[in-house]
């Protein structure tokens, strides 16, 4: 009797312990979903690493940032986005990194980047220089970017989508992305979450 008691009071406390865990991840997942923000193109967007990182889970430690790799504020305007039907079409077949699947548009993104005082996160090994990184914008569903313009002059392979911005200047960048041929919509995503989002206005190209 006393081992069935032992066990009945040990699966109570299993099942409170899961209900306790499912409502914090409930509560977690409800307050990152509370915190995103959506902008529209052509509009400036604020993105303060300080700011950012302030917000913290209600149920956790871990900060709710987009994880946007510099120090500082940067200013992002997504100016212009225009779709393909392939990289030939657009003109830039000899500049992609990737060759195109099978099954997708080339879409074309034009980006004022703005630094006001931040610091890239990414350090070159050959000069330590610290230098910003186009990866921070994304659009689903396919993680890599074929086509970027700003590309260090000397970059190494894993270097390819570093770009310089000193403090107080911007740069007019152009980032192309394989998207699938369904007619969209699309939305690019500023950092490595989707809590800053741009639903994209696509000028078609053919």
């Amino acid at each position: 009797m006393v081992a069935i008691a032992i066990a009945a009071v040990v699966g109570v406390s299993y099942c409170v312990h899961s209900f306790i865990e499912l409502y914090k991840a409930e509560q977690n997942e409800k307050f990152c979903d509370s915190i995103k923000e959506s902008f529209s193109m052509n509009e400036t967007i604020r993105l303060d690493t300080q700011v950012d990182e302030s917000a913290t889970m209600p149920y956790s430690s871990i900060s709710a940032s987009a994880g946007l790799p510099w120090e500082g504020v940067v200013d992002v305007t997504i100016k212009r986005a225009e779709l393909y039907s392939s990289v030939d079409s657009a003109g830039l077949a000899d500049s992609v990194y990737l060759p195109q699947p099978e099954g997708t548009n080339f879409l074309l993104l034009e980006v004022e980047v703005a630094n006001i005082d931040a610091e890239g996160e990414y350090e070159r090994k050959t000069t330590g220089e610290k230098v910003f990184d186009i990866t921070f914008l994304k659009v689903p569903p396919y993680g890599d970017i074929p086509y970027f313009d700003g590309t260090l002059e000397d970059a190494t392979p894993h270097e390819v989508y570093c770009f310089e911005l000193p403090r107080g200047e911007s740069r007019l960048l152009h980032v192309g992305f394989f998207v699938p041929d369904d007619g969209g919509p699309h939305t690019a995503f500023l950092g490595a979450t989707e809590k800053y989002s741009v639903p994209l206005d696509v000028e078609e190209r053919g």
